[in-house]
């Protein structure tokens, strides 16, 4: 997050006056590539003639604001042009940030984390090579966070969570405090 996330963030100001969808938990990352794919479709045709912006988020990781740089629709389609291309979007030194879009009037705030083999949820111990996953999370106003899950559902028939942008964010923060 950078700051004026941050600010808005606490104040329940847009887009976090909106929605959060998510998946329960990781997906396997094929799943999440296409989801993200139906996301990007229905964010470029709403937001294209906007200046996008990219940043690394460390909200779970402590919370230290970072500041965007400017990025550009290309790029994110960039990343979602292969399963290997997502993966390798993440370098292996910042496994633990999240990869965040949003337009310059700040009406999304799309965050993509792809878990590095030590921290993969569906590693076992002694076990084959864990299967790749990841997941994501859209702040959004309330209509279009709800016409992006609906696409996700159509596309690969997974019911995203959707909750009040304040709770799952307390949530999230909170989680990694008590860790």
């Amino acid at each position: 997050m950078d700051v004026e996330f941050n600010r808005r963030c606490n104040d329940c100001a847009y887009p976090f006056d909106g929605l959060t969808i998510h998946p329960a938990d990781y997906m396997p990352l094929r799943i999440t590539l296409l989801s993200l794919v139906s996301v990007a479709k229905r964010l470029e045709r709403t937001y294209a003639d906007r200046p996008l912006y990219r940043l690394d988020d460390w909200f779970e990781r402590g919370g230290q604001l970072t500041e965007a740089t400017v990025a550009s629709w290309d790029e994110l389609w960039s990343w979602f042009t292969s399963e290997e291309t997502l993966h390798n979007a993440f370098k292996l030194d910042d496994r633990h940030v999240r990869h965040a879009f949003f337009p310059d009037d700040r009406g999304f705030y799309l965050r993509i984390h792809v878990p590095g083999d030590e921290d993969n949820p569906f590693d076992t111990p002694g076990g084959p090579r864990p299967l790749r996953c990841a997941d994501f999370d859209i702040t959004c106003a309330a209509p279009l966070a709800t016409s992006l899950a609906a696409a996700i559902r159509r596309r690969t028939g997974i019911e995203l969570v959707m909750e009040s942008p304040s709770a799952y964010f307390q949530k999230r923060f909170a989680s990694k405090l008590t860790q």
